[in-house]
């Protein structure tokens, strides 16, 4: 098998079936489509969800969690049911475009020795419509150039997106963190730069569709101030820890100090900043 397709699904009833008819799409357009599988992990959704995956992919593989346990554990769900030799992650209320498998197979050959490569999208509206491009309008950064000129500001905040193909083999060293509500994308690329010493690009060529909405997305805490802040301050206290035995540079951990005492202003309730200032 080449890829397999991971899409964590939560309470998504109104873009699943669009999200799994780009996939059909662009399986139409790919000469090698047999070797590419779809894992569905529904994230104990309770609206339609589970009825429109049953409805609309039979052939897909769907792991059912009883209660919702956030994009994480999802996204690891997958990982350890997947048999490509690449994982490609898809959030479920975002589109595949039509000849993205084509281009993402193209890339990976063109670049074998890369652990991820991190996939161009546009942004849509609700209704489907182009309203920009994701890295040149929401995150305003030339993704390719940070990562080879200063891959070390991935350390101070993120740049890159979860909608991505990484080797299979990552995975068996390397797992989302499932104690993170939110940002594991983030700690997952911090992680395999600078502990694993991986190497990640980006594919400039568009080969999906992220759909710009409000409203719960994968999980239905994982979008509060509070606990935004406090994943990004057990980032931070890995980032801290990791610095002990990899190259970080001493004003990027400077930053990073700066940060978290800025931050504990805001988080007197923060089990994580408590957690790391009885560590430290």
């Amino acid at each position: 098998m080449l890829f397999s397709i991971i899409i964590p699904a939560y309470n998504v009833e109104d873009y699943i079936e669009d999200c799994l008819g780009s996939i059909s799409q662009s399986l139409e357009r790919f000469h090698l489509a047999q070797e590419v599988e779809v894992i569905i992990v529904n994230d104990g959704s309770t609206d339609l969800t589970w009825e429109k995956i049953l409805h609309v992919t039979p052939r897909a593989h769907v792991i059912s969690h009883i209660k919702n346990q956030g994009p994480p554990a999802s996204r690891n769900s997958g990982v350890r049911q997947a048999s490509g030799e690449y994982v490609i992650f898809l959030d479920a209320d975002n589109r595949l475009s039509s000849n993205a498998l084509t281009d993402i197979y193209d890339t990976i050959r063109s670049r074998p020795q890369d652990d991820a490569i991190i996939l161009g999208m546009d942004i849509i509206d609700p209704q489907g419509k182009i309203i920009g491009t994701f890295y040149g309008d929401k995150v305003k950064v030339d993704p390719q150039a940070q990562l080879e000129s200063a891959p070390v500001l991935l350390l101070l905040g993120n740049f890159l997106d979860n909608f991505s193909v990484v080797k299979r083999s990552v995975f068996d060293s390397l797992l989302y963190d499932e104690s993170l509500q939110s940002l594991e994308d983030w700690d997952l690329w911090v992680r395999l730069l600078f502990l694993r010493r991986g190497q990640i690009s980006f594919q400039p060529k568009i080969c999906g569709q992220y759909r710009s909405r409000t409203g719960p997305k994968m999980a239905p805490k994982n979008r509060g101030t509070l606990t935004d802040i406090n994943d990004v301050i057990t980032i931070y206290a890995k980032i801290l820890l990791l610095a002990n035995s990899c190259p970080i540079p001493e004003q990027i951990v400077d930053k990073i100090y700066e940060a978290m005492h800025i931050l504990s202003a805001q988080l007197s309730r923060s089990s994580a900043y408590r957690n790391w200032r009885e560590n430290a």
